[in-house]
């Protein structure tokens, strides 16, 4: 950031409310040319600007980002495009604080005008209709920085690592050489998760250091990635291997492996009037895939414990004989209840099928007829979720309609060979 070393003032003068003439005042000191010519041509600048303010009050009130910053990007340009010299100016300060929201910048705006540029927005034209907007929020959007081409790149070419591909080093009249931010450091590990976020109408800037197999990120907003040699922007979910050995698919898997992705990242988020918030998780790849089915089939049982008016007994049996990612067959067994006052509910088994496709979840449905005590036959149904986690299954089922006593909520069951006979 340079400090002038001699004072400015220009005074303006109004009639009926506009502005008729513009004097800019210099009261010399040793200073070099080429910034005395830069500060003139922002001062010259500004008396342009107060054309497009209804009254003096609304120009003096107006946020700097705005005026300030518009007059240091049209300077410093207009300077380097006739002399191909311009000061450095206050591009300084960007870097020095990365996540300070646009609204609250002040001469350092010059790096949202120089972006405008150069994603293909005219500073020339957006800055007018930027003047005459109002409130910030929509002159935001009147310069068209709310469009996915401004948000994609804002806050990865603030980085300035040209070697994460063109998005990630912004361009601009006076940027000095060699300045870098210091962006924020996340270790990610195996179960960890991490939060990162970025204000609404400013940029925050991460490194992540990987030491597990798998990293998942959880994007609401914009947010782009690059290790140096890929470079994209996720939304939503998004999943990559980062283990130099790669991650191997699960056996029996149909999920394709997570693309490829270096264990160190740059994460840049930009955001408009919503913040750009999410998770990073690391988990290793054995969390993703069960144990080896045991020889000849795997089986998962559940025996419901007696307690008051529910007698003990299995309630539920399953066997796969193609892994456990593929078929499930077996019974849910519902009732053995006992009021002790003559209300009783005998066991009764029904067929359940499911499979879980390479994934780890399913649902199902099961059920049927039953003798409900002095109620006779009564139609129940059962709605199955089915979770695997590793070598365990946990199976929620719930009665339609709800039946106190007819609920099964197994918690992990442990795989174990299945019977002899039960497989092919």
């Amino acid at each position: 950031m340079v400090t002038p070393t001699y004072g400015q003032k220009y005074l303006r003068t109004y009639a009926d409310g506009k502005p008729t003439e513009c004097d800019i005042l210099f009261a010399p000191a040793q200073s070099t040319e080429l910034f005395a010519v830069q500060t003139l041509a922002h001062e010259v600048f500004h008396c342009f600007q107060q054309l497009y303010y209804p009254t003096k009050p609304a120009y003096n009130g107006a946020p700097q980002w705005e005026t300030e910053g518009s007059s240091e990007w049209a300077s410093s340009k207009a300077l380097l495009d006739l002399t191909g010299h311009v000061d450095e100016g206050f591009w300084s300060d960007n870097f020095e604080n990365v996540p300070e929201p646009l609204f609250k910048r002040s001469y350092d705006a010059i790096a949202f005008y120089s972006h405008l540029d150069e994603v293909g927005i005219d500073p020339w034209k957006a800055i007018p209709a930027i003047l005459t907007a109002g409130a910030s929020p929509v002159a935001f959007s009147a310069a068209g920085a709310d469009g996915e081409a401004f948000l994609d790149t804002w806050a990865s070419g603030i980085l300035r690592k040209a070697g994460n591909g063109p998005a990630w080093d912004i361009h601009g009249p006076g940027i000095p050489a060699g300045e870098h931010p210091n962006p924020i450091s996340l270790d990610v590990g195996d179960g960890t998760k991490e939060p990162f976020d970025a204000a609404p109408y400013s940029v925050k800037l991460y490194t992540i250091s990987s030491d597990t197999d798998i990293v998942e990120f959880q994007v609401s907003g914009h947010a782009r990635i690059s290790d140096g040699s890929s470079d994209q922007v996720i939304s939503g979910s998004a999943t990559f291997c980062t283990s130099k050995e790669g991650c191997k698919p699960c056996p029996d898997s149909t999920e394709p492996t997570p693309p490829p992705l270096g264990a160190q990242i740059d994460l840049a988020l930009s955001a408009d009037g919503s913040p750009s918030e999410g998770t990073i998780t690391g988990r290793k790849v054995e969390h993703d895939c069960p144990s080896p089915t045991p020889g000849g089939g795997i089986e998962v049982h559940f025996d419901r414990p007696a307690s008051e008016g529910v007698l003990a007994g299995r309630t539920l049996d399953l066997v796969a004989c193609d892994g456990p990612t593929g078929v499930w067959n077996g019974t849910l067994t519902a009732g053995g209840l006992d009021d002790g006052q003559g209300f009783t509910v005998d066991f009764h088994s029904f067929p359940v099928q499911f499979t879980l496709g390479g994934g780890n979840h399913a649902t199902t449905e099961a059920g049927g007829s039953m003798q409900v005590g002095p109620l006779g036959p009564v139609d129940v149904n059962w709605k199955l979720d089915i979770t695997l986690d590793g070598d365990t299954m946990d199976v929620v089922a719930s009665p339609d309609p709800p039946s106190p006593g007819l609920e099964v909520d197994s918690g992990p069951m442990p795989f174990e060979p299945a019977p002899e006979g039960a497989c092919p």
